[in-house]
This record gives structure tokens, C-alpha cells and sequence, in this order.
């Protein structure tokens, strides 16, 4: 069950959701225009992300299609805010902004 839009880009939207069985909160991101070329480097992103472990790395643990056969990647949902929204609200340095992305 959708909640909310929790951001969106040129590309896709994300929407918080709710996994209706397992009661527990994901993110889906979802494809907001329709060429066959960004659907598939949406699936390849999936499967990239999905083989990645590390704890400041977003996990995917599925595609699924939505709407139109629109490949959707369900992903785990990390509460916070956005990177776009901290890097705006702090105005971090060059040391400071250099150490935020030395975690990422």
C-alpha cells in the first residue's frame, strides 16, 4: 500500500509503501517515463544494487512490475532525510562535505 512520495527524479518516482502481509515499511522506485532503453538500465540497477552489501548502501531485495509492466526495484527504506535536503539545509564545507562522502 502506497503512503507517500518520498522523492522524485527525471527518471522515476519513490514512494514509501507498506507490505500489506508483512506489515514493515519499503521504498519503490518506480519508472515515471516509458523507453524500453531506461527500463532495462532500471533492472540492471537493481541487480547492481541488489549485489552490493554495505551499511551505507540501500539494499534491493526485488523488481517488480507495476502499472504497465513497469519494472519497479523494491528497496529498503531508511527513515531520514535526503541527501539533497541535508546538503542544502548544512552548507558543509570542503573537509566536512569531503568526510560525509567518505562514508557514502
Amino acid at each position: 500500500m502506497v503512503q507517500r512520495v518520498l522523492g522524485a527524479g527525471g527518471t522515476a518516482v519513490v514512494y514509501l509503501v507498506r507490505h500489506k502481509t508483512l506489515e514493515t515499511n519499503h521504498a519503490l522506485k518506480v519508472l515515471s517515463i516509458s523507453s524500453e532503453g531506461i527500463r532495462k538500465r532500471l533492472v540492471t540497477e537493481g541487480r547492481v544494487q541488489a549485489m552490493l552489501e554495505h551499511p551505507n548502501i540501500v539494499s534491493v531485495s526485488d523488481v517488480i512490475k507495476v502499472g504497465r509492466d513497469y519494472p519497479g526495484l523494491l528497496m529498503e527504506y531508511v527513515e531520514g532525510p535526503s541527501l539533497e535536503t541535508v546538503l542544502r539545509k548544512y552548507k558543509y564545507g570542503h573537509p566536512e562535505a569531503e568526510q560525509l562522502f567518505a562514508g557514502i
